[in-house]
């Protein structure tokens, strides 16, 4: 983080279960969250809020909008704007996006195998490479943490959260999956309020997708 520089603390969540997504290759496509989803929002703003006057960000997906809708009612946030920003969509896939894996595998094998042995650098045929959606996760992280407030929440998807914590602990994006994303759980990072768009978003890992968070802010 940049020496003496307001931080700020950063909550990710991913989005409760959606319908639909069992066996799919899902990014852009725009499913909706599931009665399953729906509950385990619902037990999240049971067990945790956010600091008050906390901002609320989220993609613009049905899943993930539905979802921090849902914990924003639940947590009493009625009077705070929900701040849908584009750019936190889950990677795009292109001629891919919606299509189940096997179809996949039958009737695109070579782009599929192609893309299977280099994932970090080609791109799913018409879908974004992961440099690309990196660096529009990037993009979102520095705005979202460049705006006003200390304390800001983000209900994302899972390629989202993994990327921006890439960003934050200046790991590789190759290691990503090292993080499991679970639904509708909590992580918390702190990083520099003052960042250049050309700076590396840089900060600290608080907890990895607790539930309950830390008792010194779990709800009473």
């Amino acid at each position: 983080m940049n020496e003496g520089a307001e931080s700020k603390t950063i909550y990710l969540i991913r989005h409760g279960a959606a319908d639909g997504v069992m066996g799919r290759c899902i990014g852009h496509t725009d499913v909706v969250l599931s009665d399953e989803g729906r509950a385990q929002c619902a037990a999240l703003a049971l067990a945790w809020r956010p600091p008050a006057g906390s901002a609320l960000w989220c993609s613009d997906l049905a899943r993930a909008h539905a979802s921090a809708r849902s914990l924003a009612e639940s947590w009493g946030m009625t009077s705070t704007p929900l701040r849908l920003d584009a750019a936190l969509r889950e990677c795009a896939f292109g001629e891919w996006d919606g299509r189940t894996w096997a179809d996949i595998e039958s009737a695109d094998a070579v782009r599929l195998n192609t893309w299977m042995r280099d994932w970090t650098t080609v791109a799913p045929p018409g879908g974004e490479s992961l440099p690309i959606f990196a660096n529009r996760v990037r993009t979102a992280l520095t705005r979202i943490a460049e705006s006003d407030g200390t304390h800001h929440v983000i209900v994302s998807h899972a390629g989202v959260l993994r990327a921006m914590l890439c960003h934050i602990l200046g790991a590789p994006h190759s290691a990503a999956f090292g993080w499991a994303m679970p639904y509708a759980r909590v992580s918390a990072v702190t990083v520099s309020a003052a960042l250049a768009e050309t700076d590396l978003v840089r900060g600290t890992l608080n907890w990895l997708n607790a539930f309950p968070p830390p008792s010194s802010i779990a709800r009473a």
